[in-house]
C-alpha cells in the first residue's frame, strides 16, 4: 500500500436551518475514496448539507478501520490537528476514553495500529466564523515528523486533471521536497506496462541539496498517475499528463499511431475533435479499440467516421490539449476562391497565421494530407515563427494538404482550414487531348477540371488512376483528357474551392498589326505582338494561358509570364506565343476568357513561282486549318490534313510553310486561317516609277531600272513594311524578294524602296497588301567590251561581247547589232547557246553577227535600253584633212565634237569603235565632257584610237557614221633607233591606211603603226624629204613634207 492515511468523515446528525460558509471546497463524500487522501494534508469537515441550528450539536467520526490503519506507520503516534470556528465548542472522544474539550488549534497525539473510532462533537454556540480543518501529520516517539513530503511540479505540455496536484509529462525534470535525500537515493514511481499490468520504476535523484532536503528527478517516459514514494518514504501524489509527439497514417475510417508519452494501456480515451468523438480503451486487450504500445509511447486507434483534428490523449493524469489552446485562423487563399468565404481558407504553401495560447518553439501543427493515391494522413508541421508573447505563430500549409480541420499536436481546439486548389501552368491538351495542369491543392478522386462553363466539366471518379482525372507528383499535377468543346480557361475544383476567382473577368485590347481579322468586331493579334489584358488583382503571379499548336497540329496550352504588369493591377501586358492559334485567352485563375484571333502575317517568300516550291515565312500559320492564296480564289491551296504531304506543310514553330505555287497564281500570296488574312485592303493604292534609262514595254505602266529606287503609296507604311518583288536568277529560276524599304514617309503614307537587281518583269506588292501593281523592269547598259573568253556561248562566227549592265533575263533577252535586222536572241536557259546572262544579272555574253555594229541595245519583257534618249545627229568636221564623204560628219582624232539629239542626260554614255596598234577593233564607251542643260546635246572629246565607223548612244537604238581623218604633224628620220623613220600625228589605223610618198604609193602591209595610232612607219626605202600624205576610210590626211 501507498503511504497514506485513509480516513472519511461521517455525518450523524444535521438540522438544516444554517448552512455553514466555506463548504463547498473540502472532501467531503462519506465514501471518498482512500486513495484521494495522502498525509500529510489539511481536509475541510464540511459538507453541502452540513448545517445546524441553534443549540443542535453536529458530529462526525473519524473512522479508525478507514481512516488510520496504515501498517507502513504501525506503532507510530499520529498527530490530529484541530482548527475551527471560533463560534463552534468542540470535544473528541477516541475509543471508550473520556471525552474532552477541544481548543482551536490544539493537537491530539495517538498512536497508530488501534482500532475502533474518533468522533468530534461540533456545538453551535454563536454565528461561525470558518471551516472545520483536520490537519493529520504522523510523527515518530519523540513527535518529529516523519514521511513529509511534497512535489513542485507542472506539466509543461497539456492539461492535468486536478490543477491543485502536482503534474508533469514523462521525461519531465521535477522537484521534490522532503528530508535526508542523499546522492543515491531514488524515486519510486507507479507504471502500467504495455499489457495494462502495474508496475513500479525506481529512478535515482537527478541532483540534491546540500542540506537533503530537496532534489530533482526526471520522471521515467513510463510512469502513470499515482503515488510516487520518496527517498524519506513520504508518498506524493503526482499527475502524469500525456503528451503527442507525433501522428501518423489515419484519418476517418483509418488506423492513426499516435506517438508521444503517458499513454496507459487500458486507461486511455483518445479525442478526435470534438468530445462526443471519442475512443475509450476497453481493456487491456490488444483489440479493445486503443493498444497502447512502445513503452506507453504509442497509441495505435482506429478514427471515427466524424473523426477530425485535432487528435487529443486522455488519461487520469490529464489529457494532451488545453482549452483555448487555439482560437483562430488568420487566412485567405492568395489565389482562386474559397468554397465558404466565411471560413479560414489558403493554398497549399501558403504561409496562415494561427492564434491562441502558451505557443513556443516546441509547439507543432497538424493538417490533414492526402497523397496521390488518395490515402489521407496527418502531418505534423513546424511553425515559421512564434510571437514572444505566444498569443501567435505562423506555418506553412504542407503541399499535400487537403480541406479540414487543423490543430495543434497536443492540442484541444480545431479549426476548419479550405485548402483552395492553384493553377500554374498547363501542358499538353486542348479538346480531344490529354492536358497536365500543374498547380497545387489537388486532391485525388476528390478533383473536378471544369473547361470553359460548368456544362464542360469533368469529375474524378475515384482514386484510380484511370477514372477521369489523375493526380500527381504530391498533389502538384492533374492529368486528365479536355472534352472536344472545352475551352480556356481551365479550371480546378475541389471541396476547398476553385482555382478561379468569380468576377475575375478579363478583357483584352489588341489589334493585329499585320493583316485583316475575320471578325473586325473581336479582339486580335499578330503572334509575338505585345497586347494588354485588362482586369483586377493582376501581380507579378499573374499568368496568361493562350491556346497553341505545335507544327504537327497537335493543340497544346501555353502559359505566359506577364512582360509588365500595372502598379494599379488593372492591366497588364504580355507577348502572344510564337505557336498561338485562334480562340479562347485567359488568366490561369479566370473564369471566363476571351476570344483572340491570331491574324496569320507574312514576313518573307523564299523561291517559287508558278509551278515551284515557294517558302512562306512569318507567323500564325496553322498546320491542318490554312490556305494559301495565290492572287486569286481561283488559284488557292487548301491544307489537306496535318500530314505533310498534303498540301501545305507547316515549320519551324508555325513560322514557316511549305507550299507548291499553282500554275496561273499570281502576288499577292496571301495566308488565311481561321484568325483572319495575312493581307490589308486598301493598304497599296499606287506606285510612282519610271525607268531612268531605257523604254518601258507599256509606258502607261510603272517601270524602273534595277537598282533604281521608286515610290509607293498606301497607309499603314512603317519600318515593318516589305515590298515583294518577283525575280530571276541567272539560270533563268524563278523566285521572290522580299527588300526593306529605304524610307518611310513619317505619316505613313509612301515609301521609297530600290528594285533589286534580280527583279523581273511582273506583278509585285506588298507582304501585308491585296493589291499588286505591275512594275516593268527595264533593262540598262553600263558597259560594253570585246574579246572575252568566257567559254559560255556556243561555238560559231563572231565577235564574242560582253556588256555590263542590269535586268538581263536569262532566256528572254534580246541583243541588237546597230539595227533592227541585226539581232540575237536568246533561245532558252541552258548554257552554251547564243546569250547567257550571269552575276545577279548584270552581266551578259553575246556573239555579235559578222554584220553588227555599235550601238547593241538589249530587250527584255520589261522593255528596252533604247530610249527615252535619242541621237539625231553629229555635228562634227575634221579641222585637217578631207573627208571621205563630205555629206557625213568628221573629226579628227582627239577632236571635241557634238551629239545632238533628245533627253540626253547626264547618264548618257557614246559608244564608238576603237582600234589598237595592231588593227584590232573593240567598242569604247566614252563620257561627255559637257551636257546641254536643255538635254538636247553632249559634247564628246574622241580618244586617240577611235576608227571610222558607227557611233550612238549606249544602250541605244540610234547610230551616225563618223569618219575619222588623219592627220600628219611630224616626221623623224631614219637613224640606229629608227631605221625607217617615223611621221607623227593622228588617225592612223593599222592595216586600214595607204601612203604617198612623192609618187610613190606604200599599201597598208608596209605601214606599221604605233603609239596608240598617233605614228607609223614605212617599212620600205623611200625619200625621206618628199611630201606625203595617208588615205584611211575616214578621208585624206594634209599633205606633209619634212
Amino acid at each position: 500500500m501507498s503511504n497514506k492515511y485513509y480516513y472519511c468523515f461521517v455525518c450523524f446528525a444535521a438540522a438544516l436551518s444554517l448552512a455553514l460558509p466555506g463548504c463547498d471546497s473540502g472532501p467531503v463524500d462519506p465514501n471518498l475514496d482512500p486513495n484521494s487522501i495522502v498525509l500529510p494534508g489539511t481536509y475541510t469537515t464540511c459538507d453541502t448539507a452540513f448545517a445546524m441550528a441553534d443549540g443542535q450539536s453536529y458530529t462526525f467520526r473519524l473512522d479508525d478501520v478507514y481512516c488510520l490503519s496504515y501498517t507502513d506507520f504501525a506503532g507510530q503516534t499520529v498527530r490530529l490537528k484541530f482548527d475551527f470556528l471560533s463560534g463552534l465548542t468542540c470535544t473528541i472522544q477516541i475509543n471508550d476514553e473520556p471525552e474532552q474539550p477541544l481548543s482551536p488549534g490544539q493537537i491530539i497525539q495517538h498512536e497508530l495500529g488501534f482500532s475502533g473510532k474518533c468522533c468530534v462533537t461540533l456545538s453551535l454556540a454563536s454565528e461561525p466564523a470558518g471551516d472545520m480543518n483536520v490537519t493529520v501529520n504522523p510523527t515518530d516517539t519523540s513527535g518529529n515528523p516523519l514521511g513529509v513530503g511534497s512535489i513542485t511540479a507542472l506539466a509543461q505540455t497539456g492539461l492535468p486533471a486536478d490543477d491543485s496536484e502536482p503534474s508533469a509529462n514523462p521525461g519531465q525534470t521535477i522537484t521534490i521536497s522532503g528530508s535526508g535525500f542523499e546522492s543515491t537515493s531514488k524515486v519510486t514511481f507507479p507504471k502500467i506496462d504495455d499489457a495494462g499490468q502495474p508496475a513500479q520504476v525506481q529512478v535515482a535523484l537527478a541532483s540534491v541539496a546540500e542540506d537533503g532536503g530537496s532534489g530533482t528527478v526526471v520522471v521515467p517516459t513510463t510512469a502513470v498517475t499515482g503515488y510516487v514514494t520518496l527517498p524519506n518514504q513520504a508518498s506524493v501524489y503526482l499527475q502524469i499528463v500525456p503528451k503527442i509527439t507525433g501522428i501518423a497514417g489515419g484519418t476517418p475510417g483509418m488506423v492513426a499511431t499516435i506517438s508521444g508519452l503517458g499513454f496507459v494501456e487500458g486507461a486511455t480515451t483518445v479525442r478526435f475533435g470534438a468530445d462526443d468523438v471519442t475512443v475509450a480503451d476497453g481493456g487491456t486487450a490488444a483489440d479493445d479499440g486503443i493498444d497502447v504500445q512502445g513503452g506507453n509511447s504509442k497509441v495505435l486507434v482506429t478514427v471515427p467516421s466524424s473523426g477530425a483534428l485535432p487528435y487529443e490523449v486522455i488519461t487520469a493524469g490529464g489529457r494532451t490539449g488545453r482549452s483555448g489552446d487555439l482560437t483562430g485562423t488568420s487566412a485567405t487563399a492568395q489565389f482562386g476562391e474559397p468554397t465558404d468565404p466565411n471560413t479560414a481558407s489558403a493554398n497549399a504553401k501558403q504561409v496562415i497565421t494561427l492564434t491562441g495560447t502558451g505557443f513556443d518553439v516546441n509547439t507543432k501543427v497538424n493538417f490533414h494530407i492526402i497523397n496521390d493515391a488518395g490515402a489521407e494522413s496527418v502531418a505534423t508541421v513546424a511553425p515559421a515563427s512564434v510571437a514572444e508573447d505566444g498569443l501567435s505563430l505562423t506555418v506553412m500549409v504542407p503541399a499535400n494538404a487537403k480541406t479540414g480541420k487543423l490543430g495543434l499536436l497536443s492540442g484541444r481546439d480545431g479549426a476548419t482550414l479550405q485548402v483552395v486548389p492553384t493553377v500554374t501552368a498547363i501542358a499538353g491538351g486542348t479538346p480531344g487531348q490529354q492536358v497536365t495542369i500543374s498547380g497545387s491543392g489537388f486532391v485525388e478522386g476528390g478533383t473536378a477540371v471544369r473547361f470553359g462553363s460548368d456544362s464542360v466539366m469533368i469529375q474524378d471518379g475515384g482514386k484510380q488512376a484511370d477514372d477521369g482525372i489523375d493526380v500527381q507528383t504530391t498533389n502538384t499535377k492533374v492529368i486528365v483528357n479536355v472534352p472536344a468543346n472545352g475551352t480556356l480557361p481551365y479550371e480546378v475544383i475541389t471541396a476547398g474551392g476553385r482555382s478561379s476567382k468569380s468576377g475575375q473577368s478579363i478583357g483584352l485590347t489588341a489589334a493585329c498589326i499585320h493583316g485583316t481579322p475575320t471578325d473586325p468586331n473581336q479582339a486580335s493579334a499578330n503572334t509575338k505582338q505585345v497586347i494588354t489584358v485588362t482586369g483586377v488583382d493582376f501581380n507579378d503571379e499573374t499568368r496568361v494561358t493562350f491556346p497553341c499548336i505545335d507544327i504537327e497540329g497537335y493543340p497544346l496550352v501555353r502559359t505566359v509570364i506577364p512582360a509588365s504588369v500595372a502598379d494599379s493591377g488593372q492591366s497588364l501586358t504580355v507577348i502572344v506565343p510564337g505557336d498561338a492559334y485562334t480562340g479562347q485567352v485567359s488568366l490561369l485563375y479566370a473564369r471566363t476568357g476571351c476570344l483572340l484571333q491570331i491574324v496569320p502575317n507574312v514576313t518573307g517568300i523564299s523561291g517559287g513561282t508558278p509551278g515551284q516550291q515557294v517558302t512562306i515565312s512569318g507567323g500564325g500559320f496553322i498546320e491542318g486549318a490554312t490556305s494559301v492564296r495565290f492572287g486569286s480564289d481561283a488559284t488557292k491551296i487548301v491544307d489537306g490534313g496535318v500530314e505533310t504531304d498534303d498540301g501545305i506543310d507547316v515549320q519551324t514553330s508555325n513560322a514557316k510553310l511549305v507550299v507548291s505555287v499553282p500554275q496561273g497564281g499570281t502576288l499577292p500570296y496571301e495566308v488565311v486561317t481561321s484568325g483572319g488574312r495575312s493581307t490589308r485592303t486598301g493598304r497599296f493604292t499606287s506606285v510612282s516609277a519610271v525607268a531612268t534609262k531605257g523604254s518601258p514595254t507599256d509606258p502607261n505602266e510603272a517601270s524602273a531600272n534595277p537598282d533604281q529606287v521608286i515610290t509607293l503609296y498606301g497607309s499603314g507604311f512603317n519600318d515593318d513594311a516589305r515590298i515583294l518583288f518577283p525575280s530571276i536568277d541567272q539560270y533563268g529560276q524563278h523566285w521572290l524578294e522580299v527588300i526593306v524599304p529605304s524610307s518611310v514617309a513619317a505619316d505613313g503614307k509612301s515609301l521609297t524602296v530600290r528594285v533589286p537587281k534580280e527583279a523581273d518583269t511582273g506583278q509585285f506588292s506588298l507582304l501585308d497588301s491585296q493589291e499588286k501593281y505591275l512594275l516593268q523592269v527595264v533593262p540598262r547598259i553600263t558597259g560594253v567590251n570585246y574579246g572575252v573568253s568566257d567559254n559560255v556561248l556556243v561555238a560559231g562566227e563572231g565577235i564574242h561581247v560582253k556588256m555590263t549592265g542590269l535586268g538581263f533575263i536569262e532566256g528572254q533577252t534580246a541583243v541588237y547589232f546597230g539595227e533592227q535586222a541585226c539581232s540575237t536572241t536568246d533561245t532558252g536557259l541552258a548554257t552554251g547557246d547564243e546569250i547567257e546572262v550571269q552575276g545577279d544579272n548584270t552581266t551578259l555574253y553575246v556573239r555579235e553577227p559578222l554584220d553588227g555594229t555599235v550601238p547593241y541595245w538589249v530587250v527584255t519583257p520589261g522593255g528596252s535600253t533604247a530610249g527615252p534618249a535619242r541621237m539625231t545627229g553629229i555635228t562634227a568636221v575634221a579641222i585637217e584633212g578631207t573627208p571621205t564623204d563630205a555629206a557625213y560628219p568628221s573629226a579628227n582624232a582627239g577632236q571635241t565634237i557634238t551629239v545632238v539629239g533628245e533627253h540626253l542626260s547626264v547618264l548618257d554614255r557614246l559608244v564608238i569603235m576603237v582600234v589598237n596598234d595592231e588593227g584590232a577593233w573593240m567598242p569604247l564607251v566614252v563620257e561627255p565632257v559637257a551636257y546641254a542643260a536643255d538635254e538636247t546635246a553632249l559634247t564628246i572629246k574622241l580618244p586617240f584610237n577611235i576608227g571610222t565607223g558607227y557611233v550612238g548612244l549606249l544602250g541605244g537604238a540610234d547610230r551616225f557614221y563618223l569618219q575619222i581623218v588623219p592627220h600628219i604633224t611630224a616626221f623623224a628620220a631614219p637613224s640606229d633607233s629608227l631605221p625607217y623613220g617615223r611621221y607623227s600625228g593622228t588617225g592612223f589605223i593599222q592595216g586600214g591606211m595607204t601612203a604617198h610618198v612623192g609618187g610613190t604609193v606604200f599599201p597598208a602591209g608596209l605601214i606599221d603603226v604605233t603609239g596608240g595610232n598617233k605614228a607609223f612607219s614605212i617599212l620600205d626605202t623611200y625619200e625621206t624629204n618628199q611630201a606625203t600624205y595617208v588615205e584611211t576610210a575616214g578621208g585624206t590626211s594634209e599633205t606633209f613634207t619634212p
